[in-house]
């Protein structure tokens, strides 16, 4: 977990967004929420999110992880 931290440390709430396109578990995803990344966060350069970029990467587990949060 050492990495997720220094994840979270280096980009802050736009961290579950790099994560899933890194292509972290679900599991990683929920601790990175605990840690206070925003699942809505929008990157300020393409304007992605986190639930655009895993339906471009075929996350399903991603997708439903999301949705389930609202």
């Amino acid at each position: 977990l050492e990495w997720l931290e220094r994840l979270y440390r280096k980009t802050g709430p736009d961290a579950l967004l790099y994560a899933v396109v890194r292509g972290a578990p679900c599991s990683l995803l929920e601790k990175l929420e605990e840690m206070g990344a925003r699942l809505d966060q929008v990157d300020e350069v393409s304007g992605a999110n986190a639930l655009y970029v895993a339906a471009r990467r075929g996350r399903l587990d991603v997708i439903k992880w999301l949705y389930e949060r609202g």
